[in-house]
């Protein structure tokens, strides 16, 4: 027998959840378990494995090396350039090399680069998981490169005097 539910493996805001049970659900100390109850439908058992004190948004800014072409999924660069490449510019970065220029020049991001590869603001899950995970798990002033299912991306979360 399966699950209709895929596993999620992260975290996520009581607010996010759209379960009768949530409240028990989060009332539960880690480790504990609730349920089998239904949900649209299902019969669903829900475990609290640990409880975790996360922003409701965070900032960041990246610069993209992509791997794939977002829209058609084929490759677009060997992966071992790719990280070649980004390690470049984080040695770039870290040399003194102006974040914004390089992500003007350099990142395939369209959507962030004509702004420095500033993503401003955003919510959990709205970016892919490894991406999130880094972003909402650092601090102010952490710089990092993180592979995701689009390439490597080279991600600061900047300080307020980055605005």
């Amino acid at each position: 027998m399966g699950s209709e539910q895929p596993y999620f493996d992260g975290y996520v805001g009581k607010s996010r959840i759209q379960v009768p049970n949530k409240d028990s659900i989060f009332a539960l100390p880690k480790g504990g378990i609730f349920g089998p109850y239904q949900d649209a439908g299902n019969y669903t058992v829900a475990k609290l494995i640990d409880v975790k004190t996360l922003p409701d948004s965070v900032h960041a800014r990246h610069i993209l090396v992509a791997t794939v072409d977002p829209r058609s999924g084929q490759p677009i660069m060997e992966d071992s350039l790719a990280k070649k490449k980004i390690d470049s510019i984080k040695n770039l970065i870290d040399k003194g090399a102006r974040f914004d220029s390089l992500a003007a020049k350099l990142s395939d991001d369209q959507g962030s680069k004509e702004k420095g590869g500033d993503l401003g603001y955003f919510a959990g899950g709205r970016m892919v998981k490894e991406f999130d995970d880094y972003c909402f798990a650092g601090k102010t002033g952490d710089k990092k490169i993180v592979k995701t299912q689009f390439g490597y991306h080279y991600i600061e979360i900047p300080g307020p005097e980055k605005f």
